[in-house]
């Protein structure tokens, strides 16, 4: 670990889990071997009883600025909420997850994007654009294919 890294009572982090930065990790959450957590751009912020699984990376980066823009001022938060499941080599780079989503193996989660609560991204899937998911969507496919599930978390 490197940075500021709190974590709650009842949490387990593996020692050979990487945590940079400033990062919270809630009661009950659980980070496997070999999960990246990246706090470069701005705190992480992980609620309860979360799984980050194997070689998953949850990272808040610095995002590049375009030649004449202005970069943003402070420090972008990123929170993940709580009874999330992040699969094995899963990234998400998302400024906000709500709560009960779950982020499959091999996904990826754009900056852009935010998870509400109940979503399901689906293995291999590859969300980028400026965009917030409805409550309960679900993403497959090849081509992102979306429904929205019935049954709630």
């Amino acid at each position: 670990m490197s940075g500021t890294a709190t974590i709650a009572k009842g949490a387990v982090v593996c020692k050979e889990a990487v945590l940079k930065g400033d990062v919270t990790v809630g009661a009950g959450t659980v980070i496997h071997p070999r999960a990246l957590i990246h706090a470069e751009a701005g705190p992480i912020v992980i609620g309860d009883n979360n799984i980050i699984e194997e070689q998953a990376v949850i990272h808040n980066r610095v995002q590049p600025v375009a030649e004449g823009e202005t970069p943003p001022s402070g420090k972008p938060t990123m929170e993940i909420g709580s009874s999330n499941v992040f699969e094995v080599g899963c990234h998400s780079e998302s400024l906000h997850i709500g709560n009960n989503n779950t982020l499959e193996s091999k996904c990826r989660l754009g900056v852009s994007t935010a998870m509400t609560n109940g979503c399901v991204l689906g293995a291999c899937c590859h969300l980028s654009a400026q965009e917030t998911l409805a409550e309960n969507t679900v993403v497959f496919g090849e081509r992102n294919r979306r429904r929205v599930q019935g049954d709630r978390p």
